[in-house]
């Protein structure tokens, strides 16, 4: 997560007009999804079972994206399981079906 710019005023006009520009213009960038990614590494992920998977964006993801599966697998799908998901903003649910096997991925949340 990254610091929010400093809550204060200047006395010139000037510079106030400038320093709530800049502060506009970095808060439009912290917002962005990109800003705030998280890489969750290692996650195992059962043949047709809904995993779910704890983050820490503290809202729900914009994106969720996952690496190629690792480990021995026949052809299938991993797919965020929206609906069986208690909390977007704490958890990613995912279930790889049709692998044939325990696989393991990175995933990536904006």
């Amino acid at each position: 997560m990254l610091t929010p710019p400093l809550p204060m005023r200047l006395d010139d006009p000037q510079l106030e007009r400038v320093r709530q520009s800049h502060d506009r213009s970095i808060r439009e960038l912290q917002d962005l999804p990109a800003s705030s990614t998280q890489i969750l590494n290692d996650v195992v992920l059962p043949d047709a079972v809904i995993a779910i998977i704890p983050h820490r964006l503290g809202r729900p993801p914009r994106i969720v994206l996952v690496s190629p599966p690792r480990g021995p697998i026949a052809i299938g799908i991993i797919e965020e399981r929206v609906a069986e998901n208690p909390d977007r903003a704490k958890f990613v649910a995912l279930k790889a079906s049709g692998m044939g096997t325990t696989v393991t991925v990175d995933v990536e949340v904006k």
